[in-house]
């Protein structure tokens, strides 16, 4: 069962969000919170009787998808892209409710979600466990969100992006598929994730000067870089390099 409470997080985001930036008085003044819930618990937007097994979002899809289509027609002409997840609290009972210990929001539905650098939504996915779209479903859970945003982005406002993202979703393989489409990607990536590059160790790096990096690039442009921070990061690029060196403060 989809609750109104879903449906608005889905079209409106969090109304308990005063800031600024999030704080619709046109939304808020429309209506009253209840009639807006009487109305959306009425609210159909599919055919029950022609609803996809595999989908378990099915009832909204359609919503999702128009959602979707006007975010990317509306987004801003940028360069860089973020790709992360992000949670909506959900306290009702539902198949896909995530519970993720130690986050500020544990309990709720898991998002996939592409957006500028200011944090303005462009496109999102709802995790259910296995993504429907199963087009780039050999790269990888993680690749294939980022690859479909890629695509979506591209075909509504074509041209060369740099997409920025976790170690989720950050492997040599995906540097190389979006280098393949053109655009440039930047991200944090795991040990097992960087094709046996040859870097110094995490071990040998702490014992260092704090600044100390180790780095080494391929045939494709692609850079795989090491440093000694708080702890050791390893970041990934096709769009980035090592210069220029600065002292930053944070």
């Amino acid at each position: 069962m989809v609750t109104s409470q879903f449906l608005e997080a889905v079209c409106f985001g969090n109304n308990n969000n005063n800031k600024p930036d999030a704080h619709n008085v046109l939304v808020i003044a429309a209506m009253r919170r209840d009639r807006f819930e009487t109305k959306f618990s009425n609210l159909h937007v599919a055919d029950d009787a022609n609803l996809d097994p595999m989908d378990k979002f099915s009832k909204l899809r359609l919503l999702i998808s128009k959602r979707n289509e006007r975010c990317m027609k509306f987004a801003p002409n940028e360069t860089y892209f973020s790709f992360d997840e992000f949670m909506v609290p959900y306290f009702g009972r539902h198949g896909c409710k995530q519970f993720i210990r130690g986050k500020p929001i544990r309990f709720g539905y898991k998002f996939w979600c592409g957006a500028t650098c200011l944090g303005l939504h462009c496109g999102f996915q709802l995790y259910q466990g296995k993504n429907p779209d199963t087009k780039h479903e050999e790269s990888g859970v993680g690749a294939s969100l980022v690859l479909h945003f890629g695509e979506a982005i591209t075909e509504t406002h074509p041209g060369q992006y740099h997409f920025v993202f976790d170690n989720f979703f950050t492997s040599i393989a995906l540097l190389d598929k979006l280098s393949s489409m053109e655009h440039q990607a930047t991200g944090t990536v795991r040990k097992d994730h960087i094709d046996k590059v040859p870097l110094e160790s995490d071990v040998a790096l702490k014992k260092k000067e704090r600044g100390t990096f180790d780095y080494r690039i391929d045939g494709k442009g692609n850079i795989v870089c090491r440093w000694n921070d708080n702890s050791v990061v390893t970041v990934a690029s096709s769009g980035a390099g090592i210069d220029h060196l600065c002292l930053v403060s944070y």
